[in-house]
């Protein structure tokens, strides 16, 4: 099963997610074939992340074993998550939103311990 039909079933408009390592909250917006919007901070302000970006998360981390998620003063480490999610969208830290909503649907494991890395889910 394709992750964004996984996605389409168990997420719904308006769920409610935090970040990995913050606990900040955002909203899932709406998540349809070509990607999944999400609204941040108190503004709601929406970022598109395309469904390529998620459908290409098993290949990135097949083999990989843990990754780091993250970035430092808004450049991502290479190999990192973020550097995965950014060539996808240009938006800094939205492996911070991508990360919740893969956890959610049973692909990825998250240590939450610093550094926060991931990991592919073992099917």
């Amino acid at each position: 099963m394709s992750i964004m039909l996984k996605l389409m079933q168990k997420i719904p408009e308006g769920t409610v997610l935090k970040t990995p390592s913050r606990k900040k909250e955002f909203t899932v917006g709406k998540v349809y074939e070509k990607g999944v919007s999400v609204l941040v901070g108190q503004t709601e302000t929406p970022i598109t992340i395309p469904s390529s970006c998620f459908e290409g998360v098993p290949e990135f981390l097949r083999e990989k074993g843990w990754i780091r998620i993250g970035v430092v003063h808004d450049v991502p480490f290479e190999g990192s998550f973020e550097s995965y999610v950014q060539s996808f969208t240009h938006r800094t830290s939205a492996s911070s939103y991508v990360v919740p909503i893969l956890e959610t649907i049973g692909i990825i494991e998250v240590d939450r311990k610093r550094p926060s890395k991931i990991r592919l889910k073992t099917q």
